[in-house]
């Protein structure tokens, strides 16, 4: 009985020590206030670390599976109770092969709440970048250079239409740097 009560007694300690996801649905009216993709309500949390969380959408592989695109995940970085950056990752469920391996097509949003240094760069607002297939390869057949690039708010939107994924994206001259 007592080897028992110790091992709730740890359990339940760990559990209080556990980190907590932030900065989840109770944030989705900021978000819409900042025209940031809302985080869905039947996502699952992933990874909770000391600064960062990561949901997951539960329906992803299946539609990855399907060649079907999808707003994957959503990671928002924090320091202590202010959010750092809010990253969202979405497939457009096509893969290309590249001269280093397969790739999927993907878009990268990520919103920075306060400037923040990224290289020799100071980012605040929005840093969006493209991944997926660039120049054909002229030495191996039906192979493509990766190319990742940055991109406008305003030509993310677009991409993210044109696969047919719906957001949130409030594309403004002030927070979208070209």
């Amino acid at each position: 009985m007592k080897l028992i009560t110790l091992i709730l007694l740890i359990i339940l300690i760990i559990g209080c020590f556990s980190p907590n996801p932030k900065f989840g649905m109770a944030f989705n009216e900021e978000r819409t206030k900042l025209g940031l993709q809302e985080l869905p309500d039947h996502w699952n949390v992933s990874s909770v670390e000391g600064d960062f969380t990561i949901w997951i959408n539960p329906d992803a592989d299946r539609l990855l599976d399907q060649k079907r695109p999808v707003f994957f995940s959503k990671t928002v970085s924090y320091l202590k109770d202010e959010p750092v950056f809010e990253s969202d990752l979405y497939y457009s469920g096509k893969q290309f092969e590249t001269i280093d391996g397969h790739i999927s097509e993907s878009v990268t949003t990520t919103f920075y709440f306060s400037p923040y240094e990224l290289g020799n760069d100071t980012i605040k607002g929005w840093h969006c970048r493209y991944t997926g297939p660039g120049q054909k390869s002229d030495v191996y057949e039906n192979q493509f250079f990766l190319l990742i690039e940055t991109k406008s708010l305003t030509q993310i939107d677009s991409t993210l239409k044109s696969w047919g994924i719906k957001n949130n994206l409030k594309v403004s001259v002030d927070r979208d740097p070209k």
